[in-house]
C-alpha cells in the first residue's frame, strides 16, 4: 500500500505538468484548425488526427512527439499560414511544461534522497519510519 501512496505522491506533480501542457497543446491545434482555409481539407483532416492522438498519447511520449512534430515542420520557416501556425505560442507551452518539471524535481523532498532504503524500498522505508515514530510517541 505504501508503495503505491508513495509513487502516486512523485508521478502527482509530473503527470498535471504534463496533462496542464497537453490541455493546452490541443487548444492550439484546434485554434490552428479553425483558422486553416476551407479550401486546405487535407491539411485540416491530418491536424486533426494529430490532435487526436496526441490528445490519447501517454504522457512519457507526448513530449518527445512535440519536439519531433516542432522539427518537422519548421513552422517558423516554412508555413505558408503563419497566422494558423503560431510557432511561438507552441514553443511556449513547451517551455512552460519544461520550467513546470523542474519545480517538480526541486519539490522533492532531499531528505528521502539520504536514505538508500527509500530510493530502494520505498514501502519499507516508510514502514520502519512509521514504526520509529510510533515508539518515540509511546
Amino acid at each position: 500500500m505504501w508503495k503505491t501512496v508513495l509513487k502516486e505522491i512523485r508521478m502527482d506533480k509530473d503527470i498535471s505538468c504534463c496533462e496542464e501542457a497537453r490541455m493546452k497543446i490541443v487548444e492550439w491545434f484546434e485554434n490552428a484548425i479553425e483558422k486553416l482555409p476551407s479550401n486546405e481539407k487535407s491539411l485540416k483532416e491530418a491536424m486533426i488526427t494529430t490532435s487526436q492522438e496526441l490528445s490519447e498519447e501517454p504522457c512519457e511520449e507526448l513530449y518527445d512527439s512535440i519536439n519531433r512534430f516542432m522539427d518537422m515542420w519548421d513552422l517558423r520557416a516554412s508555413s505558408q499560414y503563419p497566422e494558423v501556425f503560431d510557432a511561438d505560442a507552441l514553443q511556449d507551452i513547451m517551455d512552460e511544461w519544461d520550467d513546470c518539471k523542474k519545480e517538480s524535481t526541486k519539490e522533492r523532498n532531499p531528505a528521502m534522497d539520504e536514505y538508500g532504503l527509500f530510493q530502494e524500498n520505498p514501502a519499507g522505508w516508510m514502514d520502519d519510519y512509521i514504526r520509529h515514530n510510533r515508539r518515540i510517541n509511546q
